[in-house]
């Protein structure tokens, strides 16, 4: 009886760390990024289906200047238990293709977290590499985006204890810039690694640049 009840009690605290950790793992603020090697001055709405969660949303406004960064705010978890996710992000341009030169490289690095209960804090920094292939009448940027992220997972036990977690993760984005005339850019992503999440959206072009002095 003794050795039962052990045994249920390890299978018990297994279940729990799970529970406490996968929720929030599967919704993190940046996945997908959305970000192909390109100027950003746009603002876009995004669906995303997560490993783990039920469609969520994202909205995304980045600007490019003499300080280029971005703000991401959406919504994602599962029904009766959404996640709010937030954060922010800094960019710029590593190489930028012209004449034959079709070979685009940019840097990002942000600071996000996640909350639904637990909070999950994640701070991913990479490069995205692509290619600006112009078309007729529009412009397709494929890209991979590999990045390293400091993920940190903290959330208040049943007893009232505080369980923190925190390691090093790699997670890699496919995705695709169709740029439709001057506009509208419709935008497609996936995420692999320790994350896996799809995403589609739109963006909308802002015609004025704003520039931070």
């Amino acid at each position: 009886m003794r050795s039962r009840t052990t045994w249920t009690a390890v299978v018990a605290g297994v279940l729990m760390a799970l529970n406490l950790t996968r929720p929030a793992r599967a919704q993190s603020w940046e996945t997908p990024s959305f970000f192909a090697p390109s100027a950003h001055d746009d603002i876009g709405l995004y669906l995303i289906d997560a490993e783990g969660g039920d469609l969520g949303f994202m909205g995304v406004w980045r600007q490019s200047g003499n300080v280029s960064f971005g703000l991401r705010a959406g919504m994602g978890g599962v029904e009766g238990n959404r996640s709010v996710l937030l954060g922010a992000e800094i960019h710029g341009s590593l190489v930028n293709p012209g004449g034959t030169n079709v070979l685009a490289i940019s840097w990002l690095a942000g600071a996000g977290a996640s909350f639904n209960g637990a909070t999950w804090l994640r701070v991913p920094a990479g490069l995205s590499i692509g290619a600006r292939i112009p078309g007729s009448g529009f412009t397709i940027t494929p890209y991979v985006h590999p990045r390293v992220s400091l993920d940190v997972v903290s959330r208040d036990r049943p007893n009232g204890e505080e369980d923190t977690d925190s390691e090093v993760n790699l997670d890699v984005d496919f995705g695709a810039d169709l740029a439709l005339g001057t506009s509208w850019v419709a935008r497609f992503g996936l995420t692999v690694g320790e994350i896996e999440a799809f995403g589609i959206g739109l963006a909308y072009r802002i015609p004025r640049r704003i520039s931070v002095r």
